[in-house]
């Protein structure tokens, strides 16, 4: 038996060889047309960098081959790396042109530069997401220089440069840093278009005419800077609660203003929030309440960690306020409740946070959907031409989000920890809900 069990383990050992063997062979015979993306031999070749003595195809081939390697880790994967390393004066000319060229490549497959370097920040590390951001604000220069991009997309290119320089400065880079940063660009994955990308006409991407009012965001803003300073929760909540209604009373404004003005430019925009971990299920569930009561229509990508907002320009700049001060107080008074533990003094911390975000979510959503009922409510009894204009103006943020997303999957949450959930909806129940201006000002 022991015999038998020795000779099936030097076959197997032969088998392997043989097919480590094979690979490297046919590595090594690998031609022009086999890179990590098969187009890139239909394409023509980029301007040469300037490396006299080498073709600048060949280079671009080899460098290709090296960064599909980086994963790869046969002996011809490392040999093909190595081979770059070793070079890495004559290669990083090559690698950083052909970064930019596949970042260019992005715009039209559903990414924007905010998009792009939050991606890179997840999957690489800081030096590598330096690199990106390097790649994108040339083409962002040169974009804008062309005059070929619209306002959101202008707007993205903003908040990646702002967000690229709070990362701080990075460490030295090498050239298998490169090699991975190829590597990972190479395999982003096409995104639903949600933004017209540089250069496109007007289309049903096209930026909305019916644009948010900064004056009515920078009041919103505000009030919910005091809601996050504050450390009395009743307060914060009934700060909220204002910024809802005014929220509220403004987009109702602005679709009789829209109608009455004949605005048949107004339509929906799309845009992402990237949700950062732990627990990002339940803060895109949180995202999702808040997108439902002001007329949004939201939905998650797990792999992806964001959620694509649709609708009017006014309202998603309104739910991207709402849901990053209410995740702020959110965390703030779920970390109040500490480590928890089980009768057997198990840790239930996460189960228990996990938990609390959800109800929180749940709850929250119903009080915001209630301050949006009664503006309304308010607002059709003044104006009884309202209501068809609302659900006309739905409808377009219906077909916005239907056009990009034609397969959504619908599915429940489930809850793990009954004290978090209820722990949540009670931090949510402490809103004060529909308060006067009078009122509000009485309690400063």
């Amino acid at each position: 038996m022991g015999k038998s069990n020795r000779e099936r383990r030097a076959d197997k050992r032969r088998r392997q060889a043989e097919q480590e063997r094979r690979r490297a062979q046919s590595a090594a015979a690998a031609g022009a047309g086999t890179g990590p993306h098969r187009e890139q031999s239909r394409r023509e070749p980029p301007p040469r960098p300037g490396s006299e003595g080498h073709d600048h195809a060949s280079d671009v081939e080899l460098l290709w081959h090296a960064a599909r390697a980086i994963a790869d880790p046969s002996a011809a994967g490392r040999q093909r790396v190595n081979l770059v390393c070793s070079a890495s004066d004559r290669f990083l000319p090559v690698a950083k042109q052909q970064l930019t060229l596949y970042v260019s490549r992005l715009w039209v497959h559903g990414w924007l530069p905010y998009d792009v370097v939050r991606y890179a920040a997840r999957q690489c590390e800081s030096v590598q997401v330096v690199g990106v951001a390097e790649a994108v604000a040339g083409e962002v220069a040169r974009l804008l220089a062309a005059q070929s991009v619209g306002d959101r997309w202008r707007r993205s290119a903003e908040a990646a440069a702002s967000f690229v320089t709070e990362l701080g400065p990075p460490r030295a880079g090498d050239m298998r840093d490169w090699l991975e940063l190829l590597h990972t660009v190479s395999r982003m994955p096409r995104l639903a278009t949600i933004t017209a990308p540089p250069g496109a006409v007007a289309s049903r991407h096209a930026a909305s005419t019916d644009s948010a009012d900064q004056r009515q965001l920078d009041r919103v803003r505000a009030l919910l800077a005091k809601a996050e300073s504050t450390t009395f929760d009743a307060e914060a909540e009934a700060l909220t609660a204002k910024a809802q209604e005014l929220i509220a009373r403004y987009s109702l404004d602005q679709a009789l203003v829209s109608t009455a003005a004949g605005d048949a430019g107004a339509r929906p925009i799309g845009t992402r929030i990237w949700i950062d971990d732990p627990y990002t299920e339940p803060k895109s569930s949180l995202a999702a309440r808040v997108a439902d009561a002001n007329r949004c229509s939201c939905v998650w990508d797990p792999s992806l960690r964001f959620v694509t907002l649709f609708g009017f320009d006014h309202d998603v700049a309104a739910v991207e306020l709402l849901y990053t001060s209410l995740l702020a107080q959110a965390t703030t008074s779920m970390i109040r409740h500490g480590s928890v533990q089980d009768n057997t003094g198990q840790s239930r911390t996460r189960s228990f946070r996990r938990s609390f975000l959800q109800g929180f979510a749940h709850r929250i959503g119903i009080r915001l959907q209630e301050v949006t009922a009664a503006e309304e409510q308010a607002a059709v009894a003044s104006s009884a031409s309202l209501l068809p204009v609302l659900a006309g103006r739905q409808e377009q943020v219906d077909r916005a989000f239907q056009d990009a997303f034609p397969d959504v999957v619908y599915r429940r949450t489930s809850v793990s920890n009954s004290a978090g959930w209820h722990a949540g909806k009670v931090a949510a129940d402490l809103a004060q809900l529909g308060l006067s201006g009078a009122q509000l000002t009485g309690s400063r």
